[in-house]
């Protein structure tokens, strides 16, 4: 339960971030195809 709040509020936050910065941090993750869906 705790790990997916935590989820929660890391995407809530990445919701705030600037588009290019959330693509930057999604490079850095492995997950380059949702960078490409959230812009």
């Amino acid at each position: 339960m705790v790990i997916i709040k935590s989820h929660y509020l890391l995407f809530l936050l990445l919701l705030m971030l600037p588009c290019q910065l959330v693509h930057v941090l999604f490079m850095l993750t492995e997950l380059p195809i949702i960078s490409l869906l959230y812009c």
